[in-house]
């Protein structure tokens, strides 16, 4: 809370993992991270806060920053939670942020099929729908601050 740095350390341009020990470092904390491809928080990030009681997640992006925070609690029990964030292995992870919404999830992919869109594109907005539904569901508050209203923050 107070902007010391609990960690450093670099990834690819589209992840970085974490290990138990290393995200233990975030519980009750406020976790910053970088998104390079300027693409929202993702239902990972999501998920680690949960499982790690992290206070905050914020992606920061060129355009702004995504934050997402504990706001009123979560809306299921501890036992629901585990069952809909556990997951064997990445493919898993991945067939679970695709039915997060399958109208948004087939829009995106209309859109890359016809070209109007950019894989890049498709991803963001898709990302940007399913991470809105899960901090719903889950009762997490969700918010981008384009970098123009941070002052303002």
């Amino acid at each position: 809370d107070d902007g010391s740095v609990l960690l450093e350390k670099t990834g690819s341009e589209r992840q970085v993992r974490f290990s138990r020990q290393e995200l233990e470092k975030f519980r009750g904390k406020v976790f910053t991270h970088s998104h390079p491809q300027d693409v929202t928080l993702s239902p990972a990030d999501l998920m680690r806060m949960q499982e790690y009681e992290i206070k905050q997640v914020r992606a920061v992006t060129s355009k702004g920053v995504y934050e997402e925070g504990i706001g009123c609690g979560f809306k299921k029990d501890a036992d629901e939670l585990e069952k809909l964030l556990e997951f064997k292995n990445d493919e898993e992870l991945e067939q679970f942020e695709r039915s997060i919404d399958k109208d948004a999830f087939n829009f995106a992919t209309s859109k890359l099929d016809t070209k109007e869109w950019t894989l890049e594109q498709a991803d963001s907005y898709y990302q940007h729908i399913a991470v809105q539904k899960m901090s719903e569901e889950l009762g997490f508050e969700y918010r981008f601050i384009p970098w123009e209203d941070a002052e303002d923050e």
